[in-house]
């Protein structure tokens, strides 16, 4: 495990002993106790940056944050589909949101661009229409509404800046979780506009 899963790991024992922090995360933010499994998350303080990454904070003064894998345990998959997700198996970065505005979050070491990325690539190898969702929390109360973690219920883009058509791409349908949503993607997606293109008659000549 790398120094940045002992840390979440470290953290996730702490919340799991910790009465007020359960409460926070089942009743205050509706988040299943379920996420608190061998990799899942944790209630701690953060310090955010202005390049979107986090250091943990050792004291009052640091942020509340929810803060989890960029990418949760994936079951029940056939071989083919095991080969074509291996690459996105094991999670690259954690993501922290703030608790108190579930629309701000931060990622440890800024390499996730999704929360939950296989599910991006599960639709577009199957052919099925995919959920995205606004915040990371709302993709924790959707995928954690059945008996286990629904890996497959969708995906949130976590870093706008670096989003771009292809990563979408293959995807027959996407259901977005709210319309702002839908029009953020839609602005990105949408085809650049393109000058006509003419051969200059001079040109042509030449070629003639």
């Amino acid at each position: 495990m790398t120094a940045m899963f002992s840390e979440l790991s470290s953290a996730m024992a702490a919340t799991r002993g910790n009465a007020e922090s359960l409460a926070f995360l089942r009743f205050t933010l509706g988040i299943p106790t379920r996420f608190l499994s061998p990799l899942g998350i944790a209630c701690g303080r953060i310090h955010p940056h202005e390049g979107g990454s986090f250091d943990w904070s050792d004291d009052r003064t640091g942020t509340p944050a929810v803060i989890m894998p960029s990418q949760f345990p994936v079951t029940d998959i056939n071989d083919d589909l095991a080969g074509y997700l291996s690459e996105l198996m094991d999670p690259d970065d954690l993501i922290a949101v703030d608790a108190r505005d579930p629309g701000r979050w931060w990622s440890r070491r800024g390499d996730a661009l999704f929360l939950n990325e296989t599910a991006i690539r599960y639709s577009q190898f199957v052919n099925t229409p995919l959920n995205l969702f606004s915040d990371p929390l709302a993709w924790m109360r959707a995928a954690g509404a059945g008996g286990v973690i629904d890996w497959k219920v969708g995906a949130v883009v976590v870093d706008w800046g670096r989003l771009q058509p292809y990563h979408l791409s293959g995807i027959p349908r996407a259901v977005c979780g709210s319309i702002a949503l839908a029009e953020r993607i839609q602005s990105i997606l949408r085809p650049p506009s393109l000058p006509e293109l003419h051969v200059a008659a001079a040109a042509v000549g030449v070629a003639a």
